[in-house]
């Protein structure tokens, strides 16, 4: 993580200050962002996956990966109903 805040330092223009929003994961706290002088590290409020953006592809992940079980299992029952019409 320090290196990642040194990555974002360094291409941060000079003068300007540079924000990052962390979630509570134990590899972002800390003392990460010391020595940092150009970027803030501002950690989310605890139990608050709403306004994770990692959690909100996750919940549509989850919509998706169902309907698509739903749409494939169709698909290989119809295949089955007309492979034993074949027969």
């Amino acid at each position: 993580m320090k290196q990642h805040l040194q990555l974002i330092s360094d291409a941060t223009p000079c003068g300007r200050h540079a924000v990052v929003i962390v979630d509570r994961a134990s590899w972002h706290m800390g003392n990460v962002s010391e020595g940092i002088n150009n970027v803030s590290v501002i950690p989310l409020p605890p139990y608050s996956p709403e306004l994770n953006p990692v959690e909100q592809v996750s919940r549509v992940w989850n919509v998706f990966r169902v309907r698509l079980i739903i749409i494939c299992c169709n698909f290989i029952l119809g295949l089955l109903s007309v492979l034993c019409k074949t027969r």
